[in-house]
């Protein structure tokens, strides 16, 4: 990673997005399903009034897990209906509700998100990552002291 540089992607609900903390400020770009990123919303460093960190669930995990889940429940629904045999049924009902519960553990308990809110006086940035590297390196971008009595560790920021 460069000092002066840290660029990411995330998905976005219908879109795909990516966020460049450089030494003016942070972009964020936003690509459509078909096509090149384009330039979405550009904040400097001194337009920043505040900013705010917290932790979430990934629920890009457990939306995946609930849709495998809900897909192999629906194969043993089909094949008890066609008489099919029983085994395969059990079997395909046991994994769905694996992929259910693998779903759910990795999206609350695992894989946890950074999400990032810059307020400025005019608009507002929010993100959301899972690398360390981000919050430390945008806090010490805007010039913030991070204390272990601070709000942010208080929040269980990462």
């Amino acid at each position: 990673m460069s000092s002066d540089l840290v660029t990411f992607q995330y998905v976005g609900a219908t879109e795909l997005n990516r966020v460049t903390l450089d030494a003016g400020g942070i972009t964020l770009e936003a690509r459509a399903v078909v096509g090149a990123f384009y330039p979405w919303q550009r904040l400097f460093w001194d337009e920043v009034l505040g900013v705010y960190v917290w932790e979430s669930h990934d629920w890009t995990a457990v939306v995946v897990g609930a849709l495998i889940g809900a897909a192999a429940l629906a194969a043993a629904g089909v094949i008890y209906l066609c008489e099919g045999p029983a085994l395969y049924s059990l079997i395909s009902s046991g994994a769905g509700g694996a992929a259910i519960g693998v779903g759910l553990w990795l999206g609350m308990r695992v894989r946890r998100r950074c999400c990032i809110r810059l307020e400025a006086g005019s608009s507002s940035v929010q993100f959301h990552t899972s690398r360390a590297d981000v919050v430390p390196f945008l806090l010490a971008r805007l010039g913030i002291a991070r204390s272990e009595n601070s709000e942010l560790a208080a929040a269980g920021a990462p």
